[in-house]
Parts: structure tokens; C-alpha cells; sequence
């Protein structure tokens, strides 16, 4: 079991304009099996060494934090948001990567200094010289992403403050159009999951490294063949709900932007009932950015049934065959739909 020598968050205190920043715990570890020994048989004599190593590791995590943080606090200062959502996603794209070379580099940096005090101290003692100490940095960095009024204030369309209501009952009908294909997603995507493990089992259960191409195919009969070509209508059926989705899902993105555009140019002019719809439009936002990566998960799915089935039409042997879940996307967007009924509450 590795031992903590120390453990931090790199996002900790790091106040962003533009960017919104999620937590990046990271922690130093060592596994050595000898050295645990050591410092279990004779803790008092060991306990300097452990001390100086804990304090090492501290030490390069609180430089490393802070060549992090302003590598983060240097973009969100020259970022200039984008109208374009594209333009803005593919430059926190680019900063993520360039974040993670970062990380990736300090990473190091805390192994070797972990490794260098070490080895200070079994240079003189013959029976740590044959235990070499295993550093380790574990860093859990999850994506940055643009904070979404932000994205708002970018995407400005110019509208007039009577087209506020207008927007948030675009929104409203967006929304509901969505509720119904995401319930029918689902719907299509148990269906190909329950169809994809009758036609797997039956599948892997053929004797395929002894029959013939002809033996299987006789083997699998016209009834499997039918049930692939259910499972290829399926998966088609799938893709074209997903694609729609995607539409809806920029759709509702535009009006969220514009609803909290429009609100923040109206500034001391605008009143509690404004305020409010723009505290909702902003909390949607947060959920059209769920529904963004429902929709990347729910594409995941897809190819990888689409794969099965490849193998289903090819008659290929089966060994890399995998089940994706039902994304269950109507579930996921619960709060979506509730800021909608909340916002057509405001109207």
C-alpha cells in the first residue's frame, strides 16, 4: 500500500475571471516495500528521514502549484472570449493540453526530488542501498472549461429587452422538444443494448476457432441475420436522434446566451423579475454543458455498437467486443427541465 507523503489541490485559491476551474487534487506517494520495513522496525531512528521526506514533497508541490496557477491566471487574463462557441471551446482546448504538459512536467519534478533526498540518506546505510525508493505523483486534472457568463457576455446578439420574453419561450419550447427525443433516445438505446447482448451471446457461444465460414453461418441461421439487420436500424435510428439532438442542444445554447447578454447590457435598468430569468438562464447554461457531454457519451455508444455490429455482418471472430450502456440522457438532464419549468414560471 503506497504512503502519502503529501497531498495538495492545484486549483485551490485560484480565482478566475474567464475560466471556470474545477479541482486538481494531487498527491505524492511512495511504495517500497524494504523501506516500509525499515521505518516500521525502528520508527523512532526513522522518523527524521520520513519528516524530510514529507517536507521535500511539500515543498515541490507549493512550487509546482504556483508555476500551475500562473500558467491558469496568465490565459484568464489574455483570453478574449469568442462569439463563436467553436472558437472558444477549441481555445480551452489548446490551454487544457498546454496545462497538462504543465503538470505533467511537475510531475516529475517532486519524483526527483522525493528520489534525491532518498538517496542522501541510503548512500549511507548498505542495506537501503540494495531498496531503491518508488516515487509516484498522482495528479487527478479534470477539464477546464469557460465560465458561463462568460460565454454569455460574448455571445451578445443585439436583442432588444422585449425579446427576452420571446427568447425564454423559444427556450422553453426547445426544451420540451427535447425532453421528448431524449425519453425516445432512451428508449432506442435499451432496445439496442438489450439486442446487442442477445446477439453477443449467441455469438461468442459458436465454436469459432474449429467450424467453417459455412458451419457458422449455418450455425448463426436466417433468424440472427434478421435480428443484426433490426440492430443495424436501431443503431441508424439512434445516430439521426443524436444528430437532432445536437441541433436542439445549440439551439437552446444561443437563446441561454442571449437571454444573459441582453440582461447584463440592461444593468441598473433591469428589474427583480429580469434578474431572475437571468439567474436561471446562467444556471441552464451549466446544464446545456451536461447535455454537451451526454451527447459526446451517447456518440461513444454508438460507435462502439456500430463496431459490433461489423463484426455481426462480417462474421468476424469475436474478441473485441464490448456492451455499452444505456446513456440514460433523460435522467441526466432532470435540472435542465426543471430551470425550464422555472423560467416559463418568471413569463
Amino acid at each position: 500500500m503506497p504512503t502519502v507523503l503529501a497531498q495538495d489541490d492545484f486549483a485551490a485559491n485560484c480565482s478566475t475571471k474567464k475560466l471556470k476551474l474545477p479541482s486538481m487534487p494531487v498527491s505524492v506517494t511512495f511504495d517500497n516495500a524494504d523501506v516500509d520495513k525499515a521505518f516500521k522496525k525502528d520508527p523512532s531512528g526513522t522518523k527524521a528521514i520520513h519528516n524530510d521526506l514529507i517536507k521535500t514533497a511539500l515543498d515541490q508541490l507549493l512550487e509546482s502549484k504556483k508555476k500551475v496557477q500562473s500558467a491558469i491566471l496568465d490565459f484568464d487574463k489574455k483570453f478574449e472570449p469568442s462569439p463563436d462557441e467553436k472558437t472558444n471551446e477549441d481555445a480551452i482546448k489548446t490551454f487544457n493540453k498546454t496545462c497538462n504538459d504543465i503538470v505533467n512536467a511537475q510531475e516529475d519534478k517532486a519524483v526527483k526530488a522525493v528520489e534525491a533526498v532518498w538517496s542522501k540518506y541510503a548512500s549511507s546505510n548498505k542495506q537501503w542501498q540494495k531498496a531503491k525508493i518508488k516515487c509516484a505523483v498522482k495528479v487527478s486534472l479534470t477539464t477546464i472549461g469557460l465560465a458561463t457568463s462568460i460565454a454569455a457576455a460574448a455571445a451578445s446578439h443585439g436583442v432588444t429587452a422585449p425579446a427576452v420574453l420571446k427568447m425564454v419561450a423559444s427556450t422553453i419550447e426547445i426544451a420540451k422538444e427535447i425532453i421528448e427525443l431524449t425519453q425516445s433516445i432512451d428508449k432506442v438505446e435499451e432496445d439496442i443494448v438489450k439486442s446487442a447482448e442477445t446477439l453477443l451471446k449467441r455469438y461468442k457461444n459458436l465454436d469459432w476457432k474449429t467450424a467453417a465460414a459455412k458451419e457458422i453461418a449455418a450455425a448463426l441461421g436466417a433468424d440472427f441475420i434478421a435480428s443484426v439487420g433490426k440492430f443495424d436500424d436501431a443503431l441508424k435510428t439512434h445516430d439521426g436522434k443524436i444528430g437532432e439532438l445536437q441541433k436542439k442542444r445549440d439551439g437552446i445554447y444561443q437563446n441561454a446566451t442571449g437571454l444573459v447578454a441582453e440582461i447584463k447590457k440592461s444593468g441598473d435598468k433591469s428589474d427583480k423579475k429580469t434578474d431572475k430569468i437571468g439567474e436561471k438562464a446562467d444556471k441552464l447554461l451549466d446544464k446545456v454543458g451536461d447535455l454537451k457531454k451526454a451527447i459526446d457519451d451517447a456518440r461513444k455508444f454508438q460507435a462502439t455498437h456500430e463496431k459490433n455490429l461489423e463484426m455481426f455482418e462480417k462474421k468476424s471472430m469475436p474478441g473485441n467486443e464490448k456492451l455499452a450502456q444505456a446513456v440514460e440522457i433523460a435522467k441526466e438532464l432532470k435540472e435542465l427541465f426543471e430551470i425550464t419549468k422555472e423560467l416559463k414560471d418568471l413569463i
